[in-house]
């Protein structure tokens, strides 16, 4: 099975927690602009969390993201219904939100920059 090329930063299953009832969620720009768009279509990115191995792209990562989503979301929507969160929630949905902090390349290009001075700086 080929594996996908674009993966979430943040989930779609998330997002559908915001759309309106039609499944589509409005969108507001950091230029100003408005959009409505499915959940599926959001915060994407190619190849995320992949990296060129001698056999091709290695996307190993994101079945592990996948798998732990998978169990995170049940308790995500129990959340969302009932307005608190049981016990057995807590271990999932820490582990989502540490994963998405991660996951997100605005943060992933912050830690490469770091480690970039850093390296220029020691030299």
């Amino acid at each position: 099975m080929q594996q996908p090329r674009k993966h979430h930063f943040v989930q779609a299953a998330h997002i559908r927690l915001f759309t309106q009832g039609n499944g589509i969620v409005n969108v507001y720009s950091k230029d100003g602009k408005k959009f409505k768009m499915t959940p599926e279509g959001l915060f994407k990115k190619k190849y995320l969390n992949s990296y060129r191995s001698e056999t091709g792209i290695n996307s190993d990562f994101e079945e592990f993201v996948t798998e732990i989503e998978n169990r995170t979301f049940p308790a995500v929507d129990r959340i969302a219904r009932v307005g608190s969160m049981a016990a057995d929630d807590l271990l999932f949905v820490t582990a989502y939100l540490a994963l998405s902090r991660i996951r997100n390349p605005s943060i992933q290009t912050g830690v490469i920059n770091w480690h970039r001075n850093v390296v220029r700086s020691s030299i």
